[in-house]
């Protein structure tokens, strides 16, 4: 199953708990077994970092 969230936050921290709650949101009507997801499934995250100059 492939899905398609953006998301962003200053730290990774946030970001993957703004991912997290992304996907949660996107799938919140959906019946998981539908998909044959499982209680932790894993995900591929593709991610841009911006340069940063002192």
């Amino acid at each position: 199953m492939e899905i398609s969230v953006v998301t962003q936050g200053l730290t990774l921290d946030e970001v993957s708990k703004n991912l997290s709650e992304a996907v949660s949101l996107h799938l919140e009507d959906a019946d998981a077994t539908e998909f044959g997801l499982v209680a932790q499934p894993s995900l591929a995250v593709t991610f841009e970092l911006q340069p940063e100059y002192a």
